[in-house]
């Protein structure tokens, strides 16, 4: 029987709350790059749209759009280019991150196009 915390809160086909949706993109771009949850920010922008940033522990910082479709988590980096180059291309091209979303974590999945696979949760 599973546990109560494992237990998924929403399908694909539902819509997220804002603060579901600032919970995913905090989490998938921790499970995306390592960085630890808590030195994500996070703010929506624009409907199903939210900017998240972080500054990596060797002072780089970074900043990235995220959306949600269905239940895949795309991001797609601000200035990629450098300074005033403006937003690179969607992420996807490589491997598809897809979500679970449970009451105190999150399961992320990315499928490689090599079919490999890495799966974690991150509690968020």
């Amino acid at each position: 029987m599973a546990h109560a915390a494992s237990e998924p809160v929403t399908a694909a086909s539902v819509s997220l709350s804002a603060k579901d949706l600032i919970r995913v993109c905090r989490g998938g771009a921790s499970f995306r790059n390592g960085t630890a949850v808590g030195r994500i920010k996070a703010k929506t922008t624009e409907t199903n749209l939210v900017r998240i940033s972080y500054t990596r522990t060797d002072g780089k910082f970074f900043a990235y759009d995220c959306k949600v479709e269905g239940n895949q988590v795309r991001f797609r980096m601000i200035d990629e280019a450098g300074p005033g180059s403006g937003p690179g291309s969607w992420s996807g091209r490589g491997s598809k991150t897809t979500f679970v979303l449970l009451r105190a974590e999150i399961e992320f999945t990315d499928d490689f196009f090599d079919g490999s696979t890495d799966v974690d949760r991150v509690k968020i």
